[in-house]
């Protein structure tokens, strides 16, 4: 009796599919439309200004982006109950004082420091604006929305 080894991988063709997956950069007219309709990255040059913390240089139209898209999700829980049940939850970003913090509680004191006086926003409290967005895609209003990406250019020419 004759056995035969076979390696059963001989034949085995792996096929591969890419999912490419489209970005776009901010078009400054509605921040929450935008996110509906594809991915957004907003670029920006990360400053050091006499300290350890990170603040975030955006281009004059990301800036305005940045600070719509926070004025509108101060708002966002007004409407519909699944949303207001997403902000009213614990925010993975802790304030000064380490205590934790509602979602809502967040983004009013984004939009009351940093939108309305116009200060710099940190890369320490920006880095919780995707998870944000990732959680009210989950809600109503966003559901089923994409993705928001900070992205740290280097070179000088970006910005």
């Amino acid at each position: 009796m004759s056995i035969l080894n076979e390696d059963i991988f001989t034949n085995y063709k792996v096929e591969t599919i890419t999912v490419s997956r489209s970005v776009s950069v901010p078009t400054r007219l509605d921040p929450l439309a935008e996110l509906m309709h594809d991915h957004v990255e907003v670029d920006y040059k990360a400053r050091y200004a006499r300290s350890t913390v990170a603040f975030m240089d955006f281009s004059k139209g990301d800036r305005r982006w940045i600070d719509h898209l926070i004025e509108e999700l101060t708002k966002i829980g007004d409407v519909y109950r699944e949303d207001k049940i997403i902000m009213l939850g614990w925010s993975t970003a802790k304030p000064r004082n380490g205590k934790q913090q509602t979602w809502q509680k967040f983004v009013d004191e984004l939009y009351a420091d940093k939108t309305l006086t116009r200060q710099d926003y940190s890369e320490a409290q920006l880095k919780h604006l995707p998870v944000l967005i990732r959680e009210l895609s989950k809600g109503k209003r966003l559901a089923g929305c994409h993705e928001l990406g900070l992205r740290e250019v280097t070179s000088r020419g970006m910005l």
